[in-house]
């Protein structure tokens, strides 16, 4: 007797392979969905938290987190703000692609190394590179199959365009 416990996800599910009946009938499937918007803060508690253990460095400077409340004490408005900007952008994603928590944690893990990195040579933050640069890194290699279409709803809601994207495509 003994028990597995895997993941699959729906591109795996889906377009990788065919999975027998035989198979898939000795499997529960457990369906995760990701947070919802109202989630939104406890989401960003828990990318942050994992994403700074990873981090050797102390950001006392920028938050503090409170375990009981499972919330987060703003020290550095500029910080926060960059941290907020990554969620809507992947908020905005999510449209598309059911991205979970994980990528999240990625681009947060991107944006504290930024700021160590940051501190260290520069003594000061360009907050609007460290989003840019993590979106890059974490989300654009996700969405390369989108359509067209989809990119460019993506890039008019990311860019505050979509006004205009909707007089383009009418």
């Amino acid at each position: 007797d003994y028990r597995i416990i895997g993941t699959l996800n729906t591109s795996d599910k889906h377009y990788l392979f065919e999975l027998s009946d035989a198979l898939k009938s000795r499997f529960a499937h457990v369906e995760i969905e990701i947070p919802s918007k109202k989630e939104k803060d406890q989401e960003i508690f828990f990318a942050l938290k994992n994403a700074a253990q990873e981090i050797e460095y102390d950001f006392e400077d920028y938050f503090q987190l409170d375990e009981t409340k499972k919330s987060i004490i703003k020290k550095d408005e500029n910080f926060f703000n960059a941290i907020d900007s990554c969620y809507n952008i992947l908020s905005l994603v999510r449209i598309f692609k059911g991205f979970g928590t994980a990528i999240l944690k990625l681009i947060y893990q991107n944006i504290l190394g930024g700021v160590v990195t940051n501190m260290k040579y520069y003594n000061s933050v360009d907050y609007e590179r460290l989003v840019d640069l993590s979106i890059v890194s974490n989300i654009l290699p996700l969405i390369e199959n989108l359509t067209k279409t989809d990119l460019e709803i993506v890039n008019s809601l990311v860019n505050k365009t979509t006004i205009q994207f909707i007089e383009k495509i009418h």
